[in-house]
């Protein structure tokens, strides 16, 4: 018998022969946690206590994803010097992200810059620095992952001297 985590349960399945492995599915109308158990009855009607429990995440919403530095300003050596059009880097900037995600929670933000990785992060405050001698326009992308499998993405143009 299986106990889905949602106030639902399958019937008694079997007889199985010992050793068996025995395989059912489900699926959920709802995101959330799911904890699921099984219990065990032999052909004398003893029961085993229910398992420990197997956790699933079901989540369709991807995490929410910003980048919050660079903005549109000009930066000299990672700090923010005026507020300009665009994000305008001479030298080093810390590339900063905001990421969350209410239900599975955040796995990792991803960082590129004109579609080739540089770097990833696992925990908050999400960022990477970016130290490279660039002289022209760029896309800076980042890409956030949840532990249920969504991503969401964002990107920026941005123009980095040195």
């Amino acid at each position: 018998m299986w106990d889905w985590g949602d106030g639902s349960y399958t019937d008694w399945l079997g007889p199985y022969v010992s050793g068996d492995m025995i395989c059912v599915s489900k699926s959920w109308s709802e995101d959330g946690t799911y904890e699921i158990r099984v219990k065990l009855r032999d052909e004398f009607g003893f029961e085993s206590e229910w398992s420990d429990p197997f956790i699933i995440v079901i989540e369709s919403e991807p995490p929410n994803i910003q980048i919050t530095k660079p903005i549109n300003a000009i930066y000299y050596g990672n700090n923010k010097i005026i507020p300009f059009f665009i994000p305008l880097i001479i030298g080093y900037i810390n590339v900063e992200v905001y990421a969350s995600d209410a239900i599975s929670g955040v796995e990792l933000v991803e960082f590129y810059i004109d579609n080739e990785f540089q770097a990833n992060d696992t925990r908050a405050p999400y960022l990477w620095i970016w130290t490279e001698k660039k002289f022209s326009k760029h896309k800076l992308e980042v890409i956030a992952y949840d532990f249920a499998g969504n991503r969401n993405r964002e990107e920026l143009v941005v123009w980095k001297f040195f």
